[in-house]
């Protein structure tokens, strides 16, 4: 993931966001990362604390999963719907209209 942040202040958005799951026990995040002028990958990161018996935080784990498909199908599918909804929507109106 380190490789693509590039852009200025990257890196110390990246460690900034290692400190929520010190707050909290777990956290999950999806960002963008943009890769190139015309491609970004999409990243979903699981935060977990390891927390001591007396409540410490002692360390993170991060599980990071590149989800660029999964988003791009997604988004693919919100199109097919909303194509479909207004093909349904046309059919009825025009037997209403009839």
């Amino acid at each position: 993931m380190l490789d693509y942040i590039q852009k200025p202040g990257g890196m110390s958005e990246a460690k900034m966001t290692l400190i929520a799951p010190c707050q909290a026990n777990s956290f999950t995040s999806i960002e963008p990362y943009v890769v190139t002028a015309l491609e970004i990958r999409y990243f979903e990161s699981i935060f977990n604390s390891i927390i001591e018996g007396n409540g410490n935080v002692i360390g993170i784990t991060v599980y990071l999963t590149d989800i660029t498909d999964r988003m791009k199908t997604e988004e693919k599918l919100r199109v097919s719907e909303a194509y479909y909804k207004s093909l349904i929507r046309e059919h009825f109106r025009y037997y209403l209209d009839y």
